[in-house]
Parts: C-alpha cells; sequence; structure tokens
C-alpha cells in the first residue's frame, strides 16, 4: 500500500478483507502492509484479491466518500476493470455514500451486474 493512503482507507481495506475472510475467501493478495500485494489487472491494482476452497475468485475494493468524489477516473477505470472479471467484486463504502456509489455504478453501465455485490462500512 502506497504510504498516501488515508488511516479510513486503510481501516476500510482491514474491514473488507475481514468481512471477505470470513466469507471463506483466502487472502491472496491485499493493500495492506505486511501481506502479499494484488497483482494488477489492465493496469489497475484492487484493495484485495481472494480465493475459496471452491476455486472462485473475489476482488475487493474499499472507497473512502472522498475517493468517489475526487478520484473518479481512476475509479472508474478500477469499477471496470475489476466488474469484468470472472470474480464477485466487492465494493466497500461509508453508509452514507452508498447513494452515490450506485449513481456512479448507473453511469458506467454496472448498477445491478450480477457479479457486483456493495458493502456499507460503518
Amino acid at each position: 500500500m502506497s504510504t498516501g493512503e488515508s488511516e479510513e482507507h486503510k481501516a476500510m481495506v482491514r474491514a473488507l478483507m475481514n468481512y471477505l475472510n470470513g466469507k471463506g475467501f483466502q487472502t491472496v493478495g491485499v493493500a495492506l502492509d505486511g501481506y502479499p500485494q494484488c497483482k494488477p489487472m489492465d493496469e489497475r491494482v484492487a484493495d484485495f484479491i481472494g480465493k475459496n476452497n471452491q476455486n472462485e475468485w473475489c476482488i475487493g475494493e474499499a472507497k473512502t466518500s472522498e475517493d468517489l468524489i475526487n478520484d473518479r477516473e481512476r475509479t472508474d477505470a478500477q469499477f471496470r476493470a475489476f466488474a469484468s472479471r470472472q470474480a464477485t467484486f466487492y465494493i466497500l463504502v461509508p453508509k452514507a455514500s452508498i447513494e452515490q456509489l450506485n449513481q456512479i455504478l448507473k453511469e458506467l453501465g454496472l448498477l445491478g451486474q450480477a457479479n457486483i455485490e456493495t458493502l456499507n462500512y460503518c
């Protein structure tokens, strides 16, 4: 993880990892110090990549409210890249930002896509 990541984002990534580990996904890569890092997909790096015992993959991405507002180009590119994979794509955002996330997904034509699950961070 780059040193420029906020403490909020780091906490969200850790919560996302814990949630996905609890769903049976073993950590393959995660954007936290002391763990294997995620490999790029279409030149984009996810916050979490996991695999379960059924050989199913997941991709996780944590977005702060600030990310959704001020980093749209990067966010849009990540969402497009990760949603196109043969994996469940989990997106974690603060509870107050879920409507904004849904609007972004709608604009990208991804809202309601079967492999995307949105999660609230409280």
